[in-house]
C-alpha cells in the first residue's frame, strides 16, 4: 500500500498542480472594486479617496476590454464620477499575464485635468501580473512588485 502511495503521490500532485493554474480567460468578464485612498503627491492632496469598479472582458483569446466607473471624492466630500474604457492586447501563459493597454477612452472625464492625466497614462501600458484563480475569484499579482496594480476579481 505504501508503494503504491508514494508511486501516485507525484503524479496526483503534478495533476492538481496543472489545473490549478489551466486558467481560461477568453470569453470571460470579471468585475473588480478597489479604493485609492491616503495619497501623498501635492496634485492629489484635495482628494479624499477613488473608488474604482471596473468590469473585464476577456473578448477573445488575445484581445481584452476594461470599463471602468471611478468616483473621485474631495476632502469636503464633494463626488464626482469619471468613466473610461480601455482596450488592447494581451499574452496569458499559465499562470503570467501580460495586458497590453493600447488606448485609454474618455467617455466620461473628470474636471480635473490631473485626475484625467493620470488615467491618460494608462495609454500604451504594458503590466505583467501572476494570476491564480479560486472558485469565481480572480488574483491579479503585479510582477514588478507595485502595490496599485494588484487586485482582485469575481466572475460575472
Amino acid at each position: 500500500m505504501h508503494l503504491i502511495i508514494t508511486l501516485f503521490t507525484p503524479l496526483i500532485l503534478s495533476i492538481a498542480f496543472l489545473s490549478y493554474n489551466f486558467i481560461v480567460l477568453e470569453c470571460t468578464n470579471w468585475h473588480c472594486d478597489s479604493i485609492k485612498t491616503s495619497f501623498i503627491s501635492e496634485s492629489f492632496k484635495s482628494y479624499q479617496s477613488i473608488a474604482e469598479h471596473m468590469t473585464i472582458s476577456f473578448n477573445s483569446d488575445n484581445h481584452f476590454t476594461i470599463k471602468e466607473m471611478s468616483a473621485v471624492t474631495t476632502k469636503v466630500g464633494t463626488i464626482e464620477n469619471i468613466k473610461l474604457t480601455y482596450t488592447g492586447t494581451y499574452e496569458k501563459s499559465f499562470n503570467n499575464l501580460i495586458l497590453n493597454i493600447e488606448e485609454v477612452i474618455f467617455n466620461k472625464p473628470h474636471s480635473d485635468s490631473i485626475i484625467n492625466n493620470d488615467y491618460a497614462s494608462y495609454n500604451n501600458m504594458r503590466i505583467s501580473y501572476k494570476i491564480r484563480a479560486k472558485d469565481n475569484t480572480l488574483f491579479f499579482l503585479n510582477k514588478e512588485k507595485s502595490e496599485i496594480h494588484n487586485f482582485v476579481c469575481f466572475k460575472v
